[in-house]
Order: C-alpha cells, then structure tokens, then sequence
C-alpha cells in the first residue's frame, strides 16, 4: 500500500513519535566538515593604525572669532581621525583661503565618553583643545 501517510503514522499503521521518527530517518553519508572551506571568508583589519589622516584644521582665538557665529554652513560630522570616531562629533565649516583652495576648520568638537548617562564634553577648536 503506498497511499500517504498521516504526520506521526509509520507503514504497520501505528502512530510514533515524531522527534523518534525524524531522528531515525535523518542519515548522512558524507562528514558535515568536509565541506566547509579552509581559510576565512572575510578580511581581517589590522587596527594598529592610531588615526586616520585628515584635512580639517583646527580653529584658534582670532579664526574661531570670525567665523562664529556667522552665516556660513556649519558641518556636523563624524571625526573619523581616531579609532573612535563613531563616539567623536565635529563642527566644522569649509574657509576659502588667498589662493581659491578650501579648507575645513573645526569649531567644536564633541567627545562623547558614555551615551547612556550622557556624558559628554564639548570644546571649543578641537579634540584637543583641553577647553571644554
């Protein structure tokens, strides 16, 4: 008789369990492992590398008082200098200097020690700066 069986039924007609007879019926002929590749399949970083390089330069006294407050487009950003710049905020706007190029200068910057309790620390020019 080969009509189909009821979830549980075994060919005598009897019902079983079903964790018995998925157990039974799960054979492997081949080793799991064998398949698997050698080597990992992604990129290791190499995370030595203290700070990464950047452009911006820092503002002072005489530059930060021109340029804030002012109309210019300020620049809200992560500061991608140090390893941890996803926890680092920087305000910034972009100077034309004498010979047409552009440049970023840094007004505040924002280190942000631990988000759960708020703790943070703003400074004026740059990380730093030491005012906070």
């Amino acid at each position: 008789d080969l009509s189909p069986l009821k979830r549980g039924q075994t060919r005598d007609g009897a019902y079983g369990r079903e964790t018995e007879d998925s157990v039974s019926t799960s054979a492997s002929s081949s080793s799991s492992v064998d398949w698997l590749p050698e080597g990992p399949q992604y990129d290791v970083i190499d995370r030595r590398q203290g700070y990464l390089p950047s452009e911006a330069v820092p503002s002072n006294p005489p530059i930060f008082a021109d340029l804030f407050p002012s109309s210019r487009r300020l620049r809200i950003r992560h500061d991608d200098t140090t390893l941890d710049g996803n926890m680092n905020l920087r305000v910034d706007t972009l100077v034309t200097q004498r010979n047409g190029y552009q440049q970023d200068v840094i007004l505040f910057h924002l280190r942000m020690y631990d988000l759960y309790p708020r703790r943070f620390s703003l400074r004026r020019y740059c990380r730093d700066s030491g005012r906070e």
